[in-house]
Order: C-alpha cells, then structure tokens, then sequence
C-alpha cells in the first residue's frame, strides 16, 4: 500500500467526515479534469470510495477523463495541490473554482522538454 500524501489523506478525511449530500454537491461542482487528474494517481480502493460520492452521469466523465490522464503528465506535486485544492472546496461555504490550467501531453519515454 502506497503511503498518502498529507493533501490526499487530508481530501480522503473531508470526504468521510462531511455529510454525503455536501461532498456530492461539491464534487459535481468540481472540475471533472481535476477530479481525474486526482484520480489518476490514487489507490484503486480510494479512487472508488471517491466515485462512489458522485452521481452516475459525472462519474462516467470522470472515468472518461482517468483514461485519457494515460496521455498526460503531471507537474511534480500537481495532485498535491489538486487534492488540497479539492479539500478546500469543499469544506469552504461557497464553491472554488478549477485547480488545474492544463497538463501537458505524455512524452515517450527519453525525450526532453
């Protein structure tokens, strides 16, 4: 088992300690890119405990948006600050905007900036 991030542990406690009908609310609202940006570096028990907190259609975006994430690299702390960003929202009273701007493609394996 991978050991959690302080933003992610503490994203993964919001998610359990708030009322569900507050972290769907939340969660609709958030950014379906970021979500799966999130996602995409979680354990596959997390990754379903957070899915299971959103409603079906936003869901199967986000999944949508997890396999894409396959394609894409991440700055190095960037789900560090998506999960407190997302951790942020929803403990806040009123909504945050997206976390992320953009990612850049997946480079193979050797190549350089």
């Amino acid at each position: 088992m991978a050991v959690l991030s302080y933003s992610l542990a503490r994203f993964l406690e919001i998610l359990r300690k708030y009322p569900p009908e507050r972290v769907q609310a939340r969660l609709l609202c958030a950014s379906d890119r970021d979500l799966a940006a999130l996602l995409s570096t979680m354990e596959p028990a997390d990754r379903e405990f957070v899915l299971s907190r959103i409603g079906p259609a936003k869901r199967i975006r986000v999944e949508e948006g997890i396999e894409r994430m396959r394609f894409v690299r991440m700055a190095p702390g960037q789900a560090d600050r998506i999960a407190a960003h997302l951790a942020d929202h929803i403990e806040s009273e009123a909504p945050l905007g997206p976390a992320s701007s953009h990612f850049r493609p997946h480079r193979p394996a050797g190549e350089r900036d």
